[in-house]
């Protein structure tokens, strides 16, 4: 077994390693989503509960680790735990000692439409307080983001969908430059909320307009998806650059980062593939993107896991039929 862990950032004091549970036996429903969640909170409520002092405790954080297997975490973690902890109730935390590698993560600045489609995104699961990354993408309602379904969803029967979730479209040390959003609906596939398959973690969460307008209109384009037949990687087999917000240290969260390179199969099987780019906590859901040239380019995947054993190397979700599927109910809620 090896050491998997998101790069979903939390409010935590101490970087941990849980030992897995066994994985999900129960088979997801038919269809290519779990039941979505509307977001119950007002926008009142939302602006009171993200105060500067929580965004910034959401992005001074550690690391959560899972042991996995192929391509499936483990499922079933007890009401109260991190997303992406693969606990048995009563499981011992260890310390996990890692120092990340920064050379190949630069700050982006390429300009373009990546510094107004990606940005932050920030929930509450489980009473935790967490940070990733997220993009703009194209839909019908002009109201889409796209990020990794464990930052929607903490993944398995026992798991419960985010609150609090709110997105702010090109953060930069703090600004907001283009609003922050509130999120109305979250999805996420029934591979990650069944059963915790890597090889689906992704979601989508809908927004509520800001000033009468809608998200997509307010940043002035939006990213297109590129989906494949689930057997071929399509153009997530080539060069791929890579945008997030990572935020354990060397990175502070503040900035958009970026990295590029070219794809590698995961060693230990699964559809995913990786990528040399020492992206830490907080990239989780950030953007893989092919053809890149003046700030945009085509979403291939989202940013999902990375090995202990390799931090240098972090892992994409490819875009198959289920998540082509998702984001086909995404568009209609």
């Amino acid at each position: 077994m090896a050491a998997l862990f998101s790069l979903l950032a939390t409010p935590g004091a101490t970087p941990t390693l849980a030992p897995g549970a066994p994985a999900e036996t129960t088979q997801p429903p038919a269809g290519g989503a779990i039941d979505s969640r509307r977001q119950s909170q007002s926008d009142e409520e939302l602006a009171q509960y993200w105060t500067p002092a929580r965004l910034v405790n959401a992005i001074d954080a550690n690391v959560l680790t899972r042991t996995t297997g192929r391509g499936t975490a483990g499922a079933g973690a007890p009401a109260g735990t991190a997303p992406g902890l693969g606990l048995t109730a009563g499981a011992p935390l260890a310390a996990l000692d890692r120092e990340p590698l920064a050379d190949d993560v630069m700050p982006y600045t390429g300009g373009g439409a990546a510094v107004r489609l990606d940005g932050a995104l920030f929930t509450t699961i489980n009473g935790s307080d967490y940070a990733c990354s997220g993009s703009v993408v194209a839909s019908p309602g002009h109201d889409l983001v796209m990020t990794a379904g464990h930052c929607l969803h903490s993944g398995g029967l026992s798991g419960s969908f985010a609150t609090n979730v709110i997105f702010i479209p090109g953060y930069s040390n703090g600004s907001a430059p283009y609003g922050v959003w509130h999120a109305s609906q979250l999805t996420v596939t029934a591979g990650w909320g069944y059963q915790r398959s890597f090889d689906e973690d992704a979601g989508f969460a809908t927004f509520r307009p800001l000033g009468g307008r809608n998200l997509q209109d307010v940043v002035g384009g939006a990213f297109q998806i590129a989906f494949t037949d689930g057997t071929t990687a399509g153009s997530l087999a080539g060069p791929q650059t890579v945008l997030g917000y990572p935020k354990l240290p060397p990175f502070n969260g503040a900035t958009l980062m970026t990295c590029t390179g070219t794809t590698t199969p995961d060693p230990r099987g699964g559809h995913s593939l990786g990528l040399p780019c020492p992206m830490t906590a907080g990239a989780s859901g950030g953007a893989w993107l092919s053809g890149f040239h003046n700030g945009t380019g085509t979403l291939d995947a989202v940013v999902s896991y990375a090995y202990s054993a390799d931090p240098s190397t972090i892992y994409g979700t490819s875009f198959g039929p289920s998540i082509r599927q998702l984001y086909q109910h995404a568009i209609q809620l």
